[in-house]
């Protein structure tokens, strides 16, 4: 027998059960409160509550760098500063970090010998990432992916805009995951899976497996082509 429902009822419906059913964990619960509950305990959330779409990450590492990139945080002081130059500037005085590399020293002598280190100048110029849609420099490839993903960006590049050029790709087939899946991307060699292209990026930097970032790989031809759709 069929019963005639009105489309409120349906919508309202459908609502609460996107909102109470969490999709990585497969739990469903009875309100959005008891969710809000789980995700804030659950070590298997990574829940960024600063962005209005509380997008989730990976790893807390992840989450870290989404809010230092994206939200001016210090995680360690758990201080926000109105501009990224002064979280810069709060990491250069009180944790003893190289402006120009990034890299955290245990004391400001150690910084300051590192400083005259000529194998530390040298690292200056092999990780300054620039981002193809403002004068930004990232120490990495992840990093300023990161920071277009935020949407912090000038250039106004989103999450969205990553997405579209990550997976509109020939190339995407070899790191885009199966539909069933709650993560977006996958490694093309380890077939760990990740949130964003950016975690999946810092996963290849890492060395954690054999996937690289070379430029005749598919996220070497990723961030070919996000240098020229970005602008």
């Amino acid at each position: 027998m069929c019963v005639a429902i009105s489309s409120t009822a349906l919508q309202s419906h459908w609502t609460l059960a996107y909102c109470c059913f969490d999709f990585t964990c497969g739990e469903t619960f009875t309100s959005w409160a008891e969710k809000e509950q789980h995700l804030n305990i659950s070590t298997q959330h990574n829940i960024c509550y600063s962005c209005p779409w509380n997008p989730g990450f990976s790893t807390q590492e992840q989450l870290a760098d989404h809010l230092e990139q994206g939200h001016n945080w210090c995680n360690e002081c758990e201080l926000q500063f109105i501009r990224p130059s002064d979280l810069t500037e709060h990491d250069v005085s009180q944790h003893n970090m190289c402006d120009q590399c990034s890299t955290y020293y245990d004391s400001p002598s150690n910084l300051r010998i590192a400083g005259r280190s000529s194998d530390h100048i040298m690292t200056h110029a092999a990780k300054l990432v620039e981002c193809p849609g403002c004068p930004r420099n990232f120490i990495s490839d992840s990093a300023m992916v990161l920071h277009l993903e935020t949407g912090f960006c000038p250039s106004g590049t989103d999450l969205g805009h990553i997405n579209d050029i990550a997976f509109q790709r020939f190339q995407s087939k070899h790191y885009v995951c199966d539909v069933n899946s709650a993560y977006d991307c996958s490694c093309p060699t380890c077939r760990d899976e990740f949130w964003h292209i950016s975690g999946l990026l810092q996963h290849a930097e890492s060395e954690a497996c054999g996937q690289t970032t070379e430029w005749n790989t598919p996220l070497g031809k990723f961030l070919h082509f996000l240098d020229i759709r970005v602008h």
